[in-house]
């Protein structure tokens, strides 16, 4: 069931709103929050991530790995935010409860297909309880657990929205770990991914190809004619934000839902962020929002599992 506030963050309203903002150049990097919630066959997600140059998939993979073998806690209920298609659910989101016992399991996404088809998948395999959540989980998570993991994979804790001074994008961070902490309670735990390579040149061709700029434009392209705009890639490593989104090719005039944007050539409206978050700048937002470290696993260097355990209360 969703409550008014959280259905709203799906209806289109929802969506003009984050538009309005978007051409505005007011906040950017935001619209990933609506980018999979009408993809009804996880394509977007599949062609997205099939790029020959992107690595995140295998480095965390490995990662991962490091986390199964070594992690030593139980859970009853398991959190998964963003559990992603079908194929990211058995790699990941199916060894974990495997590993921790976990007997109920809740899925949150704001895609009802992505959401339902985890606990699909998840009851299929291991008989589990528990139900899907629709929510945007950078924001609300309308359930309280006791004895549970929380977790965040695939690295998208970095999506959300454009910050350019690190005081605030720690301020956001930390807001957001306050919220997974509001949701579990009394021995539970946090796990997130994170991808932490500062390599610009290496971070850019990774997402410079057709299939991600594919499904970077998807999400607005149902909104605007996007003609008057490529697709562009940029690296700013003093906030450590890698923005995936449009760069005008002219001076336009665009009209959407009642109001006239004007828009420069040149202009970079990022559409979606993936910030490249150091560990110890992880650590130090968790830690203000009364998380505590227990582990870190990194197979690469580059991608890193950190474990937090919730705070005395």
């Amino acid at each position: 069931m969703m409550n008014r506030q959280l259905k709203k963050q799906i209806e289109p309203d929802g969506f003009r709103s984050a538009m309005h903002e978007w051409l505005s150049g007011e906040v950017t990097g935001h619209l990933g929050t609506y980018m999979y919630t009408d993809d009804r066959d996880d394509h977007r997600w599949k062609d997205g991530h099939s790029a020959a140059t992107y690595y995140f998939g295998n480095d965390e993979k490995a990662s991962l790995n490091l986390v199964l073998s070594n992690l030593d806690i139980a859970a009853h209920s398991f959190l998964d935010l963003g559990p992603g298609g079908e194929a990211s659910v058995l790699a990941k989101s199916i060894p974990l409860m495997e590993k921790l016992q976990v007997k109920d399991y809740y899925p949150v996404d704001l895609s009802w297909s992505f959401a339902n088809k985890a606990l699909a998948t998840a009851q299929k395999k291991l008989g589990v309880g528990g139900r899907p959540v629709i929510t945007d989980f950078f924001d609300c998570i309308p359930v309280k657990k006791t004895n549970a993991l929380i977790a965040i994979m695939g690295g998208t804790i970095g999506n959300f929205e454009t910050h350019t001074t690190l005081a605030k994008l720690q301020g956001r961070l930390s807001q957001i770990f306050s919220t997974y902490r509001a949701a579990v309670a009394g021995n539970s735990y946090f796990l997130v991914s994170i991808d932490a390579n500062d390599n610009g040149k290496e971070i850019v061709g990774c997402y410079d190809n057709p299939e991600f700029g594919g499904l970077v434009r998807s999400c607005i392209d149902r909104a605007i004619d996007t003609s008057g705009f490529d697709y562009h890639v940029a690296w700013t490593p003093e906030n450590f934000q890698l923005a995936t989104g449009l760069r005008a090719n002219r001076d336009q005039i665009i009209n959407y839902d009642g109001e006239q944007f004007s828009i420069e050539k040149g202009e970079y409206l990022p559409v979606l962020n993936s910030y490249r978050f150091p560990v110890n700048f992880v650590k130090e937002a968790a830690a203000r929002a009364d998380w505590q470290y227990q582990q870190a696993w990194s197979a690469s260097g580059r991608v890193h599992y950190l474990l937090f355990k919730c705070g005395a209360r």
